[in-house]
């Protein structure tokens, strides 16, 4: 029998030699009969490479639309995939669904019959209401801080009822009243897909904040706090919009619009006449930013292989309208995550922040001690207009198991059961060492801070705790080109 390909090449020549030596009439029918068999031969040759996804079935799915689990995977019923890619296009979809942090678990299989595969999805969703959700976290920048001169005037309490997935749609509801050192009332609502093609989302975020004390100013690398226990001596309120748009599965644009409005009291004024910038107690501050990311992690929790890269503009103020302030500032962070092969895995990567303007109200400067951080200068605020990080890592898995929690008749129906989201509670320990660089670049240096404006250089070796619901702990024990060491405790990823 010959081959699609061999066929078509003997029509070919056949119909060329037939065209040269007809009329007008044969050359159309011929012309059409050519285009006709080269498509049935294409398509021919291309089902025989392919198989049809004749469909997809979804189980375990008790909140979640199966639109939803629909979106985030590459797999699409009646489409035709290479027979090569379905394995990795199915472990890729489980990934996609992980990283929804909507799904707990899930696994899919195949059923393949000649040239069409039917696909199982079945997935474990997460505990989505959390309405006695308690706050009690130290108000200090760092834990670490606060474990140095612990203090209860110092913590915040309260409640943030989460409510995720709240119409199956993947969507957010965020509710928050924090007490304490520093009160904060917010909601914040989420949802992902307002448009058709669920391409698009929306997210709005309303928040009022005041305290009794305020980090006014940086002096010998340190916060200086002032406080007031008879009135509220700072103030913020504001809110903000963000359309997000994510047509690809791993690429996130999103534009924010927003107003923050500062009031501070004459007492910090005083202190610090540059906290808000020209001796002024309140300031109105616009904000208008763009961001992307390219999100190519394997699980975005705890990722062990891929690429990150975020990158955002933002500017700060209307100059025409409102003369508050004028800054424009660009981040940047890209990670990368490789396995080595066996147990172990590297990570490294940088982040950096550039401020367009000379001279900052302290309250707009990049600080290093804050969100990001030097290993070994934890206890350490740098102040600036720009900064960068760089880190590499290696890492050891020595723990990856499931635990299962004993089944407690008092907790049948609670979410601890023998087959609640809790149960069983996966437990990943990764040993490790890194070294990390950076700094953060101001000038005129101020208050002794002789920190700013040099190069920072950490070693150390740690261990990270990984669980469900996004909780990763790091312990680490590092030393700093200053010659200090010290345990620090970190609730985050590095950045």
């Amino acid at each position: 029998m010959e081959s699609p390909a061999r066929t078509r090449t003997i029509f070919n020549v056949f119909i060329r030699s037939k065209v040269r030596s007809g009329g007008g009439k044969w050359k159309v029918l011929i012309v059409h009969l050519l285009i006709a068999f080269n498509c049935s031969v294409n398509l021919y040759a291309q089902k025989n490479d392919s198989i049809l996804i004749r469909d997809i079935k979804i189980s375990g799915n008790y909140l979640t639309r199966p639109h939803v689990i629909y979106r985030e995977i590459t797999l699409k019923k009646g489409e035709y995939i290479p027979a090569k890619a379905l394995n990795e296009m199915m472990r890729q979809s489980e990934e996609f669904l992980i990283n929804t942090h909507i799904i707990l678990s899930d696994t899919i299989t195949d059923s393949i019959k000649q040239n069409e595969v039917y696909i199982y999805i079945k997935v474990r969703e997460r505990t989505y209401i959390e309405w006695w959700h308690p706050q009690l976290k130290a108000a200090d920048r760092d834990v670490n801080v606060w474990i140095r001169h612990p203090t209860l005037y110092r913590l915040t309490y309260g409640l943030s009822p989460i409510i995720g997935n709240l119409t199956g749609q993947n969507d957010k509801l965020i509710v928050s009243a924090i007490l304490g050192w520093r009160q904060t009332y917010q909601i914040d609502y989420k949802f992902p897909y307002i448009n058709k093609d669920k391409t698009l989302g929306l997210e709005n975020i309303v928040y009022y904040q005041q305290g009794h004390e305020v980090g006014d100013v940086t002096e010998n690398n340190q916060l200086d706090y002032i406080r007031i226990d008879q009135n509220y001596i700072y103030h913020k309120t504001g809110w903000e919009t963000d359309l997000i748009y994510r047509k690809r599965y791993q690429v996130t644009h999103t534009l924010v619009v927003g107003f923050d409005y500062y009031d501070v009291a004459d007492t910090v004024r005083n202190a610090n006449p540059d906290y808000l910038g020209g001796g002024r107690n309140v300031i109105r501050v616009p904000r208008l930013a763009y961001k992307f990311s390219y999100d190519k992690r394997n699980y975005t929790t705890y990722a062990t292989m891929g690429d990150l890269i975020n990158f955002s503009i933002e500017h700060d103020g209307l100059p025409i309208i409102l003369k508050d302030v004028n800054i424009t500032t660009v981040d940047f962070i890209y990670r990368k995550f490789i396995p080595l092969g066996g147990k172990f895995y590297y990570q490294g990567g940088i982040a950096s922040e550039y401020d367009f303007q000379s001279m900052l109200p302290y309250v707009f400067r990049s600080s290093l001690g804050y969100r990001y951080d030097v290993d070994g200068f934890e206890n350490y605020i740098i102040d600036g207009r720009a900064y960068f990080i760089t880190d590499n890592e290696i890492k050891f898995r020595a723990v990856s198991k499931l635990i299962s929690l004993p089944r407690w008749r008092l907790l049948t129906h609670t979410a601890l059961h023998q087959n609640g989201p809790f149960n069983p509670v996966p437990v990943d320990l990764y040993l490790k060492v890194f070294t990390q660089q950076g700094g953060d670049f101001y000038s005129p240096v101020q208050y002794n801070n002789s920190l700013t404006n040099k190069f920072l250089n950490g070693v150390g070796t740690g261990f990270d705790f990984v669980t469900y619901y996004d909780s990763v702990l790091r312990v680490e024990y590092s030393f700093n080109n200053l010659g200090k060491g010290g345990l620090y405790f970190h609730f985050t990823e590095v950045f």
